[in-house]
Formats: structure tokens, sequence, C-alpha cells
């Protein structure tokens, strides 16, 4: 039995990343090949050819099909197997599993689990990343630790104090909130000011004077997670304004590992470069976040979370509850019933 929500959109690709060759990606632990055909078309299949079991993300995309590298069976973006080598007749039940996929802010979005569900009108919104007034940049980083162990740390940012001292450290104490819109989530941070950090200087320099800053950071089931970042200056609110908008998409590849999609925007004019910004994001992900997250997943010895009973604070409320909705949405799917209606995120919480 599957540990991993199957009815729900997850983030296998950047859309570019699909390209003349095939694409092995793995996803909720089954190989998946990603591909695109001559005509355009997105598509993904399990990366294992019926015949032979070769990995068809060793083979060839030719024309609308994908065609196994080892004895050579062609397969339509459908799974179908439309082409046998050497005339031979197509042998019954020659077929691949396939996905339905949809491309939406240059996002690869697959759903595996019953076809017949999959509503694109239910994949998050990130529209920034092809918003003109923003130069975004993108990437991409393999964490050895479980999703919801990364989903905790976006959406509780006051690590950001410990882990993040170019984000502001010490001086980075903000008042936080919750909110919640059906199965949305939200955390709000306010800092009334801090001193300007490298961070902030690259999208609003103060000249010395004090930084105000509002975010909030949107959780979607299963774990897409969209930070909105509001810089301003503290003494003078209305003399200037940047806004930093950033993406967190997760895609579990094991049970202990998660492919980690991120995004990044700058104003147009904002000081800071793009290649900085790349910089920036990388250091912050992939040299203070994931050590800290895979130590995490260690620490863990394979238990649950909840059986480790973790002690629970005020500022964790966001994450508990996109836990729980989770919990929930996987014990329905193992019962084949529907999910409860989502209960308010004060249950969450725990007593102040």
């Amino acid at each position: 039995m599957t540990n991993f929500v199957l009815n729900a959109w997850y983030m296998v690709a950047w859309t570019d990343e699909l390209t003349a060759a095939p694409l092995a990606r793995r996803v909720l632990d089954m190989p998946i090949v990603l591909f695109r055909t001559a005509t355009g078309q997105a598509a993904a299949l399990i990366n294992r050819c019926p015949h032979r079991f070769a990995p068809l993300s060793r083979g060839q995309v030719q024309g609308e099909m994908i065609r196994c590298g080892y004895h050579g069976l062609g397969f339509s973006a459908a799974g179908k197997c439309v082409d046998s080598p050497f005339g031979l007749a197509v042998p019954p039940g020659a077929e691949v599993r396939s996905f339905p996929v949809v491309e939406r802010d240059a996002c690869l979005w697959l759903w595996p689990g019953q076809p017949e569900l999959a509503d694109p009108g239910s994949i998050p919104d990130f529209g920034y990343h092809l918003d003109p007034a923003y130069r975004v940049v993108k990437g991409y980083s393999a964490v050895g630790a479980h999703f919801e162990v990364i989903t905790d740390n976006l959406m509780d940012l006051t690590h950001t104090r410990y882990l993040h001292p170019a984000f502001g450290g010490d001086d980075w104490v903000p008042e936080v909130a919750f909110s919640q819109e059906e199965e949305t989530l939200y955390a709000h941070y306010t800092i009334a000011q801090y001193p300007p950090s490298p961070f902030s200087e690259g999208y609003l320099p103060a000249n010395g004077r004090q930084i105000r800053e509002t975010d909030y950071i949107r959780w979607n089931a299963p774990a897409s997670m969209y930070l909105h970042i509001e810089l301003r200056l503290a003494d003078a609110p209305d003399d200037a304004r940047a806004l930093q908008p950033s993406s967190h998409i997760l895609c579990p590849e094991t049970a202990t590992t998660t492919h980690y999609f991120w995004a990044s925007g700058a104003e147009r004019d904002a000081p800071i470069t793009d290649e900085e910004h790349v910089e920036a994001m990388k250091f912050a992900f992939d040299l203070e976040d994931a050590p800290m997250l895979e130590a995490v997943q260690e620490g863990m010895e394979g238990k649950d979370f909840w059986d480790l009973r973790p002690a629970i604070l005020a500022y964790d409320a966001a994450g508990v509850r996109a836990r729980r909705l989770m919990r929930r949405k996987l014990h329905a799917e193992q019962r084949g019933e529907a999910p409860a209606p989502p209960e308010d995120l004060a249950a969450a919480m725990p007593a102040s």
C-alpha cells in the first residue's frame, strides 16, 4: 500500500527540462520517463518497457513516440505500443502506464492517481513565473529528507533567525499569525523594523535605514508553497516598496528523498543580478536548509513523525495542519473514501 497521496498534482519538472532526450525521474517511488513529442506534447510513462523491462529513458524520442533502446518497441504518449521492429505484430498487452500531465506557469504537473479525477483547475497559481514584471531565476535541489520534513521547514519561517544570517539572522524576529481558506493554508510574518540585511539590500537598498518586512507563505496540497515577501522602509513605508515572490514546490522521490523545485523573482529594477540571485538561493537551500533537514531525517531513524511524539510550538501551526490534512487525504484514499471537509486551522494550534 502506498504511503503517498495519489489523487493530487505533483510538479515533476520545469517545462524547459523536456527536450528531445527522455528524462528519467523517480516520483513517489515509481520510475517515470518524461518526454516531449515532435509536435510539442508533454508525456509521462512508467519508465519500463513491457518486453524485457528496459528503462525507456535509455531510448529515443522519434516523432510522436518513444522507442525503447533495447529491442525497438515504440510507445505513444498514451503508452500504447504503436511500432514493432522488423514488421513483427504488436504483442497483446504491450502497453505502458501513462499519467495525466499539464504544463502551467513553466511547471510540468503530473497526476499519479485516478485519471478521471484529474482537474487542472486545482493546480495552484504560480503565474509570476511568466510575469514580465519580474526577473525570475529557478532551479532544482535534491534533498535527502521526506517531503513533509521540508514542508515543516518552509511553513515555519522562524528558523530564518538561526539558519539564514544573510536574511536577517538574530534581527529577524517576526510577529506570526495563521489563516486558512478551505484547504489552502497561510502563515503570516511581520517584522516592524530591523537593520537592512544582505538579502534585503538586493531588492530594496535602504542606505542604513531600518527595513519593515511583511511576508506570507501559502501551502497547497500535497506540497506546493508560494512565499510573498514585501520590503519597505520602516520610517517611510509609502516611499519605496520591493516585492520578492518565490516558489518552493516539493515532489517525493522516495520516502526519504525529495525533488525540490524552487524559483525566485526580483522586480526588473532590483539591484540584485540574476547570477547573485541564483547563488543566494542555492546557498540558502543547499548549504543552510538541506544539511539541517537531512540531519533531521537521519535523526528520526525511520520512525513516523507522530510516533516520536514531537513537541509542538505555536509557530508550528501551519506545518502541523498541513501534515494533518495530508494524513486525512491518505487515509481516505486507502479506504476508498472522499476526505472529510477540513477542520479549522485553530484545531492544529497548541494552547497558548
